[in-house]
């Protein structure tokens, strides 16, 4: 029954995933259009360790190399920074970070994440404020409880 909840959430969430689930295993989530081994192309992606909460995003942004991002994501269940001050960062980012593009023009972090299960949604944006990629990621907290 609880795999049938885990499953029913993502696809409420609207997202068409690949999704490993084994216990105590790396849970790799990725939009469908990201469901290959390599970082090809002009591709933004995540994936998240279930066991230690460990989220990894890489980009690959050909026509900018050595370039800076601010890299956003989105607490989850927030959709917009309307309304959002310095007071209230922490209810709408789950985390923030400025990275530098290689010379090939990939990205590269990782964080390990302080939320509660749920859809994720990340953004890169470059210099000059244009949202570059964005895409979303689920996070299930204790995922062993859903697998039981």
């Amino acid at each position: 029954m609880k795999l049938i909840r885990y499953l029913s959430l993502i696809a409420l969430t609207g997202i068409f995933a690949a999704v490993s689930i084994q216990a105590g295993a790396k849970t790799d989530i990725q939009p469908s259009t990201a469901q290959t081994d390599s970082l090809s192309e002009d591709m933004f992606r995540s994936s998240v360790n279930s066991q230690t909460g460990i989220v990894s995003i890489s980009g690959h942004f050909s026509e900018m190399p050595n370039t800076v991002f601010a890299v956003y994501v989105y607490q989850s269940g927030v959709d917009n920074t309307d309304g959002v001050t310095t007071d209230t960062l922490s209810d709408y980012f789950n985390h923030v970070e400025q990275v530098y593009t290689d010379e090939e023009g990939v990205l590269n972090l990782s964080y390990t994440i302080s939320g509660k299960t749920g859809k994720y949604k990340v953004f890169a944006v470059s210099a000059d404020g244009t949202v570059c990629k964005e895409h979303y990621f689920v996070y299930i907290d204790n995922l062993q409880d859903y697998i039981d």
